[in-house]
């Protein structure tokens, strides 16, 4: 039997030979043939598999699926592993779609199994077809043109089905009689890739398949233009996990097309070009200005320096030291305070700036400013508090009588 799935997936197996594989399987006609296949062939490479099955808790008939997902691993000689995700709550709390709630809880779980079972590499059953929506979706969403390529790329994150159609999906499954899970949801076209499939992708199909090869087509060239402006652009930047900030005097020295670039590689979400041009309004500023951004994030222009960041880590905060404890950990900061043996045996108040604010009967606002201190860094100092008095704020101030220290753990920095 000669299958073009076949003759097109072979050779790419010679990259997982001796490896331990997570293979994102749903039970759909994708993951099903990429985990059948995989399977069959693991003898002449050697490699582990771990089918990993996403519970999204979206559909009642769940359990019943799972129940199919579970009697095909155990016929391929596996165990299916099985990741619950609450898409509803996170939909709620950071107001997002299903559909990206989904996807961030899903990409979260995968990532988490490649930890837990000490593997290499996470496959996922992306086809050609699923390509060619990707990039109706990020037309549509309205994302710069060097993101036009592909899927978000990882290292370990690997699509071995990239060049690989659906139909040539459906010949593998008819030849080898795979049964495989319709979902349901997958005619709803509320959601928008079933829009693009069946509205757009399918009447293409319709009228000249080959049109499809010059998306690819396109596609290519935005990688190339990323590529080739990757290499002339030089800025200072640090991104951690909450927030990135950026060297505000190498970001101005950028040409407006190596900005667009630059702020689609680093944006920790995906972002309409409206908001761009909001970004370009504010960029060159002088004074300290912030834009509000999708799924929480900030955008802020300041002194030196340019900041993207989760909107909870400026949000206000007080903790109460008790005696005994020479140290306070701020959680969402990921910051440690450190105090000396007088300060350990007394209460302290540990919290962010509030609004009235005084140190030496000056407003704390008007000293952050004198000494031009970020806007990120004065909503995220920490103040200690012993009395109701202030012996110590990050950045400006410390009571020569007491010892206090802050370590940030995400910069790997202690601070007098």
């Amino acid at each position: 039997m000669s299958l073009s799935f076949d003759n097109k997936l072979f050779s790419k197996l010679y990259n997982f030979a001796n490896k331990r594989l997570i293979v994102a399987y749903s039970g759909g006609k994708d993951s099903t043939a990429l985990l059948h296949y995989l399977a069959v062939k693991r003898h002449l490479f050697n490699y582990s598999l771990f089918p990993v099955y996403i519970n999204h808790n979206l559909r009642k008939d769940i359990e019943q699926e799972i129940k199919k997902c579970s009697a095909f691993c155990e016929q391929l000689g596996l165990d299916l592993i099985i990741y619950n995700i609450d898409v509803y709550k996170l939909v709620n709390n950071e107001k997002m779609s299903i559909e990206e709630a989904a996807r961030k809880l899903r990409y979260a779980e995968l990532f988490r199994a490649l930890e837990n079972f000490n593997c290499d590499y996470i496959l996922l059953a992306h086809t050609y077809n699923d390509l060619i929506e990707n990039f109706f979706i990020k037309i549509m969403r309205g994302t710069s043109i060097f993101s036009l390529k592909g899927f978000n790329a990882s290292p370990v994150l690997k699509r071995p089905l990239l060049d690989i159609s659906t139909e040539e999906v459906i010949e593998y499954n008819n030849a080898y009689y795979l049964e495989y899970i319709f979902d349901e949801s997958n005619n709803d076209d509320r959601f928008l890739r079933n829009w693009v499939r069946h509205n757009i992708v399918a009447k293409i199909l319709e009228k000249n398949r080959s049109f499809l090869k010059n998306i690819s087509y396109i596609q290519e060239e935005s990688k190339l233009i990323s590529d080739y402006i990757s290499k002339k652009i030089d800025v200072d930047y640090l991104a951690l996990k909450d927030y990135i900030r950026i060297n505000k005097k190498d970001f101005l020295k950028l040409e407006k097309v190596e900005r667009l670039f630059f702020l689609s590689r680093v944006m920790p979400i995906q972002i309409s070009r409206s908001i761009i041009d909001e970004i370009n309004k504010i960029i060159d500023l002088k004074n300290s200005k912030r834009l509000s951004l999708p799924n929480n994030y900030i955008f802020e222009v300041t002194y030196d320096n340019i900041y993207i960041f989760k909107k909870d880590l400026i949000k206000a905060f007080k903790i109460i030291k008790g005696k005994g404890s020479d140290c306070i950990k701020i959680e969402h900061l990921r910051k440690i305070v450190f105090f000396d043996d007088t300060l350990s045996k007394e209460v302290l108040s540990i919290r962010n700036r509030k609004k009235g604010d005084r140190l030496n009967r000056k407003k704390l606002k008007d000293i952050f400013i004198d000494k031009k201190i970020d806007l990120f860094k004065r909503d995220t100092s920490i103040i200690v508090e012993r009395n109701n008095n202030i012996v110590y704020v990050e950045h400006i101030y410390k009571d020569k009588n007491y010892s206090i220290k802050v370590y940030n753990e995400d910069e790997r920095l202690c601070v007098s």
